[in-house]
């Protein structure tokens, strides 16, 4: 009985994998069609075309050659003011992962080969290689946690589609999922935060010191692969202070503060006995987020200018981001915003049970440390702001469950047959539309360095 029953879930796991890679090979590979920026133009957003097979052609972002040299060689992390220094873990993996295609005849690896295109040339590049399958790893669970988040039966449920497609199919996978870069980080964070504060929520009471050190350490060691995990490990140390709510709290305030403190002290420990490592070998640490962009301590560079400097800068700032914020969060805000219309105008009613609360209390966890760790980071793009849309994608994946459930007939016909299509025109405009290309370089040239 007990191997019966082992043997249908894992069947079933399996059948939902293959669903999910189903799921994500539809949506990532035609991005492989997607117009191509004018040539003179590459340099300016620093990125080149390069093309595979008949109209097929790759995107290879100026930053993915430096990536696949430090993945050939990760002593090259050492090396003064490396750019990549404050993310060694990134690095480690890429290299991992190209360890197995490179003992690969080159004649069993095909169009891998031609992925890795660099100049004129094509050269089988297995780093290339490794940093992609991270980014179908990284999507392919980013797919099956939003699945549980949305707590849906089935990746191919009509109400869990259409923020599936958005979470898939969307600037950040045009741009990035088909070179090596860090930016499908930014879809995997919120939906891996998320996940764990749900996880965390029922446990906060029986959490030991041991966990929760565990938990900080984990999420540290995250940090050395992307810097945005700081703001897991900041709603997660919310989550331990208010997940019980006010009154838990002001019982426990002792002990909530020092799991909070521990959990936060064990997030940081990595990447300090990292930046000791690196200057007792080399006599100096390297952050280009924080030389080059100032990211966060020009909060300090404004204030020693004066308190009028420091709010000037702010309030800048803080228009920047707003602004980046803004070019994300239409489509699925004004999504959001219909579907709530609907279910008011044919008066479903509301009962959300625990369960819902628990996301709902979770998208809030992750939402305010991300807008404070965003709008002070100093440093503004749509792809980094992006990272708030899953938020709003569990929300409206709520919203629409809801309306579904409660429709019965044509009525519930017509709301999937619409989500289908909205789905389907939505990933269609990300394919086919111009743009965006990457990153205004104002005239940089691409590193040909391989």
């Amino acid at each position: 009985m007990i191997i019966k029953r082992l043997a249908t879930t894992s069947t079933k796991h399996l059948r939902e994998l293959f669903v999910a890679g189903l799921l994500l090979l539809i949506v990532v590979v035609p991005f492989l069609i997607q117009p191509k920026v004018p040539p003179e133009l590459e340099a300016y957003y620093c990125v080149q075309f390069r093309d595979l097979v008949g109209p097929l052609h790759v995107r290879v972002d100026c930053d993915a050659y430096r990536l696949v040299v430090l993945a050939r060689d990760p002593q090259l992390l050492l090396a003064p003011q490396e750019v990549r220094q404050s993310r060694p873990l990134f690095i480690v993996i890429g290299w991992a992962l190209a360890k197995p295609i490179g003992i690969l005849p080159s004649e069993l690896v095909g169009p891998y080969s031609l992925i890795a295109s660099y100049g004129g040339a094509l050269a089988f590049v297995p780093e290339y290689t490794g940093f992609l399958i991270l980014n179908g790893l990284l999507l392919l669970a980013s797919t099956l946690l939003f699945r549980r988040l949305l707590g849906s039966t089935s990746l191919l449920s009509a109400w869990t589609l259409l923020p599936l497609v958005v979470l898939l199919s969307n600037q950040v996978t045009k741009l990035f999922f088909w070179t090596p870069h860090l930016q499908i980080f930014n879809i995997f964070v919120p939906v891996a935060s998320m996940s764990l504060y749900c996880w965390m929520q029922p446990r906060l009471r029986t959490l030991t010191w041991l966990q929760v050190t565990f938990i900080g350490l984990l999420i540290g060691f995250a940090a050395l692969i992307y810097g945005s995990f700081a703001v897991t490990a900041g709603g997660a140390a919310l989550c331990i202070l208010v997940g019980e709510g006010i009154s838990a709290l002001r019982e426990r305030v002792i002990n909530k503060s020092f799991q909070s403190f521990l959990l936060l002290a064990s997030f940081f420990l990595p990447t300090v006995v990292w930046a000791a490592i690196v200057t007792n070998i080399t006599g100096s640490y390297y952050s280009h987020e924080i030389v080059q962009y100032r990211q966060f301590v020009w909060l300090g560079d404004s204030l020693s200018q004066g308190a009028n400097v420091l709010l000037t800068d702010l309030s800048a700032n803080l228009s920047k981001y707003a602004f980046t914020v803004a070019q994300v969060v239409v489509f699925p805000c004004l999504a959001l915003a219909f579907v709530v219309a609907v279910t008011l105008a044919v008066s479903v009613s509301r009962q959300p049970d625990n369960l819902d609360q628990s996301r709902s209390f979770a998208v809030l966890l992750y939402v305010l440390p991300a807008i404070l760790f965003q709008g002070l980071m100093g440093f503004y793009q749509p792809r980094l702001s992006w990272s708030l849309v899953p938020a709003v994608l569990l929300i409206l994946g709520l919203e629409i469950r809801q309306l579904e459930v409660a429709l019965v007939g044509r009525a519930r016909f017509a709301v999937k047959a619409s989500l289908i299509i909205v789905s389907a025109v939505y990933l269609a405009y990300w394919i086919f539309s111009q743009g965006p290309f990457g990153e205004v370089q104002w005239g940089r040239p691409v590193l040909e360095v391989l």
